[in-house]
Order: structure tokens, then C-alpha cells, then sequence
């Protein structure tokens, strides 16, 4: 019961929910614990990996993916490892990560695990897009829909979603908008929403309807405070400010950027920073304030010096919200 309720706490997509979810998964695994179930410890561990991923610790999802390894290792259990290897990319850069999924791609092919498979395919995507292989990240996206689509699984948004972000990567605009479209359609929790709708409204001002993408992304503002996931929130922020810069709100778009901490994942904290000053330079500029905007943009130089950017689109003067498959 513990762990049903856990998991399904994330759905809920609020703070509260989440801190209900990760004392629920942690009675969970303490419970499977004194049953000496190694296999169920692993599965709640796992959990507990995803769900403090999602709403900002960093420090419990390690804790939690290691203890998970160590179970899932005890219990001999191959497909609960293959598992915590498709969402490696909670802790681990990206080609690190390709080869993880890799492996698990064979072990959920040899056990006919077909949602499983396409949630590989999807992650593998991810990843790849991550370290600019557009091509490949298009291909993975594909697979993930296909197989999906074979029995008509409601997880196909997310790969839609990501595939409509590589075509508008690539220029591929009417092509990207079919994408984003039916992943709009097939929106299957309030997470996804978020990132399509983001993504739309990123379409919508690269094709001229600048107006139009603010007023998209003004009607997330309800779903993202109710969220209180760290990353969404500091996304949907940036998005928001580049948004209402493009059409002269510039004084609010610098209090937008700078409404939330900015978020940790993967520890990219310094080039999440140095993101926020490159737009932040930019919009002190157009406020003409040259002082200030030379400062940010000398802050956002350093940043990006020092720390390399495995992810490029740090450097985008937007956020591409790609959706992983993290159950």
C-alpha cells in the first residue's frame, strides 16, 4: 500500500504530495525490509529515486538510486537493475548514460518488456539530444512512438513531445507543430502539459506569433505554482521572461527571471546561472541600463568559460522542455 501510494503521490504534482510520497516509499522500504524482500526494497528505492528527482533532492534521489542498486543486486534481479539503468540520466551525463539504456534496451527486448522498450527509446532520445546528435535523438524518438503506438500506451506524449523539440531544433517547423500538437492531445499528466504547452508557445514566437506565446504561457501559471518542482518552475520562468522581453514587458520579464532559485539538477547549477545572466544582460540592455548589462554578461561569460557545457542548449535564449519517462 505504502508503495502504491508513493508512487502515485507524483502524479498529484504538489510539494505536499511529494513530501507525503517520499515518507510513504521510505515506510515502504523500511517495511520490505523486515521481510528481507530484497527485490521489493529495490523497487521502492527506486521510487523514492524518482520522486525526490522530481521535486528537488538531489541529495535522498542518490542516496535512494544507490540503495536501489544494492537491493536490486542481492535480489538477482536483472530487469529491476535494467530499470534503474533507463533512468540513469537522473544522476549521470549523458554518454555515460547512453550506454546504461543501451544495456537495458537488451535486457527488455529479450523479455518482450515492450513499455519498457519504448521508454528507453525515449530516454535514449533525450540524452542524445542532450549532447547535440540531433539525427539520432530523432530516430530514438520514432522507435519510442512506434512502440507505443502498438498498444496504444498513453506515455506516447512524451516521445511526441520530444520529437516536435528535435524538428524545431532543425528547423522543421510545420513538422515540429504536427508533433507538439498531438502530444497536446495526448497530454497524460499536468508535468506534460507543462513542457508541450512550453514548447508550443517556443513554436508560436519562432514563427512570427510572439503575442501568442506569451498569452500559451501566461495559462501555465496556475499548473507550475501548484507544482512546486524546482525544475519546471525555474524553466517555465525563463521561458516566461524571454516571452515577455520579445514583446517590451522587459521590467517584467527580469522580475520572472529571477522568481525562483535556480533549479540543481544534474549539479548544471553554474550553467543554470550563467543562462540566466546571458538573458538577464539582455534584457538590462534593451532597459538601458549598459552598466549592469555589461556586468551579468561578463558573469555569464565566465560561467560558460569554466564549466563546460555538456547540454548546449545552455546557450539557447530558451529552455527546450524534454519530457523523461522517470516512473
Amino acid at each position: 500500500m505504502h508503495l502504491l501510494a508513493g508512487r502515485s503521490c507524483r502524479y498529484i504534482g504538489t510539494p505536499e504530495a511529494g513530501d507525503e510520497g517520499m515518507s510513504h516509499l521510505k515506510t515502504a522500504v523500511a517495511l520490505f525490509e523486515r521481510l528481507n524482500d530484497q527485490g521489493k526494497v529495490g523497487e521502492a528505492y527506486s521510487s523514492l529515486c524518482t520522486l525526490a528527482d522530481h521535486f528537488g533532492e538531489p541529495g535522498i534521489s542518490k542516496e535512494a538510486f544507490l540503495s536501489s542498486q544494492k537491493a536490486f543486486n542481492l535480489a538477482r534481479d536483472p530487469a529491476g537493475l535494467a530499470v534503474l539503468q533507463r533512468k540513469s540520466g537522473i544522476l549521470f551525463d549523458s554518454r555515460r548514460v547512453i550506454n546504461f539504456i543501451e544495456d537495458a534496451v537488451e535486457t527488455f527486448k529479450k523479455a518482450n518488456s515492450m513499455v519498457e522498450l519504448a521508454r528507453c527509446y525515449n530516454n535514449l532520445g533525450g540524452e542524445q539530444f542532450y549532447i547535440g546528435e540531433p539525427d539520432k535523438a530523432r530516430d530514438r524518438f520514432l522507435q519510442a512512438i512506434e512502440t507505443y503506438r502498438l498498444f496504444d500506451f498513453y506515455e506516447v506524449d512524451a516521445p511526441l513531445n520530444n520529437l516536435g523539440l528535435v524538428q524545431l531544433q532543425l528547423g522543421e517547423l510545420s513538422h515540429a507543430r504536427d508533433s507538439l500538437l498531438e502530444a497536446e492531445r495526448r497530454a497524460s499528466e499536468s508535468f506534460n502539459v507543462i513542457c508541450i504547452e512550453s514548447n508550443l508557445a517556443t513554436l508560436e514566437w519562432k514563427s512570427g506569433s510572439t503575442v501568442d506565446a506569451v498569452k500559451r504561457v501566461k495559462k501555465l501559471l496556475p499548473l507550475v505554482e501548484k507544482s512546486g518542482e524546482p525544475m519546471i518552475q525555474d524553466y517555465f520562468a525563463f521561458n516566461y521572461a524571454a516571452s515577455l522581453s520579445r514583446v517590451g514587458r522587459h521590467e517584467e520579464a527580469l522580475e520572472w527571471l529571477e522568481k525562483y532559485e535556480p533549479n540543481k539538477w544534474k549539479n548544471d547549477e553554474s550553467l543554470v546561472v550563467a543562462k540566466r545572466m546571458k538573458a538577464k544582460a539582455r534584457i538590462l540592455e534593451a532597459l538601458g541600463r549598459d552598466f549592469e548589462a555589461k556586468a551579468a554578461q561578463h558573469e555569464a561569460d565566465y560561467g560558460f568559460t569554466t564549466n563546460r557545457p555538456q547540454k548546449w542548449f545552455y546557450e539557447l535564449d530558451y529552455y527546450p522542455c524534454d519530457i523523461h519517462i522517470l516512473d
